[in-house]
């Protein structure tokens, strides 16, 4: 299947846990491409059905010299690929696949999952925000089709750089299980990368004020280790568990024994504002409540299916009034019967069918 059906894809991301992109590979290689997904991963192979995936073994594991080599390693992968579209997951693989396109005629796809510049790790840090800004500035309108995950950063690309995106939200397949305890309303839980700005600090200093509750974190971050030390500071050990990363299986798995979903994210970082979240909809799918930040995205999901509460800001009051307004059975049990409902309307089986749609109208 040489040429016009073959797609590159190319994504940072450790793939065994990127569901995004394993949904997007899986949806174009069962509309009959043949994909190919170059990325990081933490086993030797990742077996997706119908997709090849390759590992690039870089010897920097971080910072920008990581990112450097990638990148040199990537435009390599792609220089020798024979795929008509080659596909550039965020800002940091979006080079190789711009210098490919232009120079060898291929069609170039650009998916935004985030403000990749405004992220908190960039904030006082404006020499590295002013180089990714000047990538994006460069590369983006190169582009022959821009994806990204919600309506408000679709409106910030198209404004800025004047190129049209398309919004695939970053939602679940239907077949996920659907809690039936209704009992036990003293587990919460986080799920995602455990970075700076996501409210994690918050959550564990709040524990102290919550008597009875259990806080699962599950993933891996930059301030891992950070927030394991504040855990045991505060004597907080036996109450607070660190999971790191899990299977999209098994996080599903240990998901569906929580009560409460966190969604709580620092407004300075503008990334963060315009979000919509995979672990949001993740908790809707699982009819799981969530405590959410009263952002455009969630804002206007929550008004129409009420499946969570909002807090206007991160902070620790606002945050324990909304854990203890779930402790009222009337109103979890309504949030829980509403996410059941709003997992019909948000799921990858309506979006899916727009990313092919778009797909078969390139070049």
């Amino acid at each position: 299947m040489k040429g016009t059906r073959q797609i590159v894809i190319a994504s940072t991301s450790y793939a065994e846990y990127d569901r995004r992109m394993q949904r997007i590979a899986a949806a174009l290689a069962n509309a009959g491409y043949s994909v190919t997904w170059i990325s990081r991963a933490r086993t030797d192979v990742l077996y997706l059905d119908n997709i090849v995936h390759k590992e690039i073994q870089t010897s920097i594991r971080s910072g920008p010299f990581f990112y450097l080599e990638f990148n040199l390693r990537l435009l390599y992968h792609m220089w020798k690929s024979q795929a008509r579209i080659i596909y550039a997951v965020d800002l940091d693989t979006i080079c190789p696949v711009a210098i490919v396109s232009s120079l060898k005629s291929k069609v170039a796809v650009f998916d935004a999952h985030e403000l990749f510049y405004e992220v908190p790790e960039l904030i006082g840090k404006p020499l590295k925000k002013w180089i990714w800004k000047a990538v994006a500035r460069v590369t983006i309108p190169r582009m022959q089709l821009n994806l990204t995950v919600n309506t408000s950063l679709k409106n910030y690309y198209t404004n800025r750089y004047k190129t049209e995106f398309h919004t695939i939200r970053n939602v679940p397949v239907s077949l996920v299980n659907f809690r039936s305890d209704l009992e036990n309303k003293r587990i919460i839980c986080y799920q995602g990368v455990l970075n700076k700005g996501r409210g994690l600090e918050l959550a564990i200093e709040a524990m102290s004020h919550l008597e009875g509750y259990v806080l699962w974190l599950i993933g891996d971050g930059d301030i891992t280790a950070e927030l394991k030390k504040l855990a045991k500071e505060k004597s907080l050990e036996n109450r607070i568990q660190f999971f790191g990363y899990l299977t999209p299986e098994t996080m599903n798995a240990k998901l569906a024994k929580a009560s409460i979903g966190l969604n709580i994210l620092d407004a300075r970082s503008e990334n963060y504002r315009l979000s919509l979240a995979n672990k949001f909809f993740d908790y809707m799918h699982l009819g799981i409540p969530s405590i959410n930040m009263n952002f455009p995205e969630y804002k206007l999901i929550l008004e129409s299916c009420k499946t969570g509460l909002v807090i206007d800001k991160l902070d620790l009051d606002a945050y324990l009034d909304a854990v203890r307004a779930l402790e009222s059975e009337m109103l979890y049990g309504s949030l829980v019967d509403n996410c059941r409902r709003a997992r019909k309307i948000y799921n990858w089986d309506h979006e899916k069918k727009s990313l092919i749609s778009l797909f078969q109208k390139l070049p």
